[in-house]
């Protein structure tokens, strides 16, 4: 099986995932004003993107030979996170975006307060997902719950978030646009690959490899955003912008050697993991 086969099939696992669980939450969401925030919440999670967090996931498992199954309630978790950030990042008052993967954004179709109201379900639903799912190992649930809040709060995604809406007031050094990237973007990869290696029962050398693994994927798939979106000509704080293109796509390459050697412990098992990175650097 080609990767990309690989990729396809762990995107329509994901897919599949999340349809079931949107089913079943519908019967619950029946009356009226529920009703319309499961249409807007299932609208933008339904959508679908390339599901690259909980792909992590899976292949997370992959390379700690476990099946997908024990990690796909996290990886969805995860997903929920990402997917209510874009519905508030194309909020007027944020990034002013009409459009969303080629479709109309969120509260282009459903209005901005159903938008906002559809994006804290899916943050809470996130939380309630892995209580359910993980509640019979308490300490690993109570220990995924708190890595969540910090990958998606302040100390994470929502901090990044927030950096970004100050640093597009001024230049930026590279110590500057790493931090935001690790933050804004790189906080949920994070968690998608050390959550899965905590389900997983990963002992403390291979938590260290996949760690390290983690902050040169989420650094590449930001600085690779940057070179394909032409980054060096947009107003928003840029990777490009700060280092040039040339060092840009130098430094996506080193990364992918420093994210393929991290994991040289798990020998073929990682093998997912390394396709993955370096399928970043590809879009280049």
């Amino acid at each position: 099986m080609s990767f990309t086969d690989q990729l396809q099939n762990s995107k329509k696992q994901v897919d599949g995932y999340i349809r079931n669980y949107l089913n079943d939450l519908e019967s619950t969401l029946s009356k009226p004003g529920l009703q319309d925030l499961y249409k807007s919440f299932s609208y933008s999670l339904a959508d679908g993107g390339n599901r690259i967090r909980p792909i992590l996931s899976l292949l997370t498992a992959e390379a700690l030979n476990t099946p997908a199954e024990k990690v796909l309630p996290l990886g969805a978790a995860v997903e929920f996170i990402h997917t209510y950030s874009l519905i508030h990042d194309d909020l007027p008052c944020m990034d002013d975006d009409d459009l969303r993967r080629g479709k109309p954004s969120n509260h282009k179709v459903f209005g901005e307060a159903m938008a906002v109201l559809a994006g804290d379900a899916l943050n809470t639903e996130a939380f309630f997902l892995l209580t359910k799912n993980y509640s019979s190992q308490p300490e690993l649930a109570l220990d995924l719950v708190g890595e969540l809040a910090l990958a998606a709060g302040a100390q994470g995604m929502v901090g990044g978030q927030a950096a970004d809406v100050i640093f597009k007031e001024r230049n930026m050094d590279t110590a500057e646009i790493e931090f935001l990237h690790m933050y804004k973007t790189g906080a949920l990869f994070r968690m998608s690959i050390l959550g899965a290696a905590r389900i997983c029962k990963a002992n403390a050398f291979q938590l260290k490899c996949l760690s390290d693994y983690a902050r040169a994927f989420g650094l590449i798939f930001q600085i690779a955003d940057d070179i394909k979106d032409g980054g060096d000509k947009k107003s928003e704080p840029s990777f490009v912008k700060v280092v040039g293109l040339g060092k840009a796509k130098q430094t996506c390459r080193d990364l992918v050697v420093q994210g393929q050697q991290a994991l040289e412990s798990f020998g073929d098992k990682a093998l997912g993991l390394k396709n993955l990175i370096s399928h970043l650097c590809e879009r280049i």
